[in-house]
């Protein structure tokens, strides 16, 4: 995968982040569930971060919405890190789980245009 260390740390943290701090909020606390995958799909590097959570959600543009000051920023810088390394960035939030799964392509977007 040709992203930056820096990237994937991002990635990653941005993703944790937001998982532990939207599980926190569900009661009872046995119900509180985060948990992460990495590996191999394909050609690509798939990241899944799924955890529980309470209240109602919605998306914009296919990104969930905050009505806190200040949040949402990594949603979007996760989109935008994936997005420029050619890969996907899925938000998904059903029955009190919410998934965000990422898949980046082993090659640069370049290579996969010449070589696909």
């Amino acid at each position: 995968v040709h992203c930056s260390e820096t990237e994937l740390c991002s990635l990653l943290s941005n993703g944790l982040e937001n998982a532990i701090q939207a599980a926190s909020q569900v009661e009872p606390p046995n119900l509180r569930r985060v948990s992460i995958h990495l590996g191999i799909h394909g050609n690509n590097l798939l990241i899944q971060v799924e955890n529980s959570y309470t209240g109602a959600l919605s998306f914009q543009d296919g990104l969930p919405c905050t009505v806190q000051q200040g949040h949402g920023l990594g949603t979007r810088s996760i989109r935008a890190i994936v997005r420029s390394h050619g890969g996907e960035a899925l938000f998904r939030a059903q029955n009190g789980r919410f998934q965000l799964r990422i898949l980046l392509p082993e090659h640069p977007v370049q290579d996969n245009l010449q070589h696909g």
